[in-house]
């Protein structure tokens, strides 16, 4: 039998690196200043669809997750921006219409920067209990 301890390290380790990572780079990984104004609105265009029902908000993620992708990414791979999302799902959490959030993820995985954060603004939402559905 394994001990739970050594489990319990064994996951968070990969964290632990996740974390020292964005650490050490998170001055490199800023947004640059210079995008153009047509590169922002083809940004948008790509950003997360929420959509509010009955005071259900949901935010669809789908395709493969990046911090920051480069545009190309966005449009001929179906990579979705960590940061956008992020900031989607605050938006919907700041929003008093909306009572519950449902994450509709549609996504292989994707880059260990960015995930992390969007991971911590879901488990700290304080309006337990968590419901789950795969298929």
């Amino acid at each position: 039998m394994q001990s739970p301890l050594l489990t319990m390290q064994a996951t968070q380790v990969p964290l632990i690196e996740v974390r020292a990572a964005q650490a050490l780079f998170s001055r490199w990984l800023q947004p640059a200043a210079a995008e153009p104004d047509s590169w922002r609105k083809a940004r948008a265009h790509f950003a997360p669809r929420t959509v509010v029902d009955n005071g259900v908000g949901t935010l669809e993620i789908s395709g493969i997750l990046a911090y920051q992708p480069d545009l190309g990414d966005l449009i001929f791979d179906g990579f979705e921006d960590s940061a956008e999302v992020l900031a989607a799902f605050r938006r919907l959490e700041a929003d008093p219409a909306v009572s519950a959030i449902i994450l509709n993820v549609n996504s292989p995985g994707g880059f260990s920067v960015g995930g992390a954060e969007i991971a911590d603004a879901v488990f700290s939402r304080p309006s337990p209990p968590w419901p789950g559905w795969a298929g």
